[in-house]
């Protein structure tokens, strides 16, 4: 199923819900965009998932178990645009990191913390410690840089920097 033609946006929305007669003055318009930012970030879709410090909402690592899942992407990127040029506001808190991908900036420790402040914490921390002084070569020569990562498929590590 294609997303037809994406210059029609640039034109506005009209909606207009079957069964519901009527002239869409805005009202229409804006209780649609309000069901649509709430179907986007509905688990059912697997599309966005929140971050763990519940203040927002990430791309879900395992969005591909829903078959359809880049056209909905395509769809949401559409939709927020749409939003963003018809000056709707809508209620889908995207986290600082997906904001930032997508005006393509390069991910930031601040980035990081939005998500897990926890593990920005920690990263922070690793920069800013001489490893040597603090914990001797021994111990530091043995560290391997990995973290445990939630699938649906299980618990699996994945190495930070390449090799671990």
């Amino acid at each position: 199923p294609g997303m037809g033609n994406p210059r029609r946006l640039h034109r506005g929305v009209s909606v207009a819900f079957d069964g519901e007669d009527g002239i869409d003055l805005g009202g229409v318009t804006r209780e649609w965009f309000t069901e649509v930012a709430a179907a986007l970030s509905k688990p059912d879709y697997a599309l966005f998932i929140p971050t763990t410090n519940k203040d927002g909402l990430v791309v879900n690592p395992d969005s591909s178990v829903n078959e359809n899942h880049l056209e909905y992407f395509l769809f949401s990127g559409m939709f927020i645009g749409l939003a963003l040029r018809s000056g709707t506001q809508i209620d889908l808190p995207l986290a600082r990191p997906v904001w930032s991908r997508l005006l393509d900036l390069s991910p930031t420790l601040q980035d990081l913390a939005a998500v897990d402040e926890a593990l920005a914490t920690s990263l922070s921390w690793l920069l800013d410690t001489d490893l040597y002084s603090e914990l001797g070569r021994g111990a530091v020569d043995g560290l391997s840089f990995m973290a445990d990562e939630e699938t649906l498929a299980g618990r699996i590590s994945v190495p930070i920097i390449p090799g671990g």
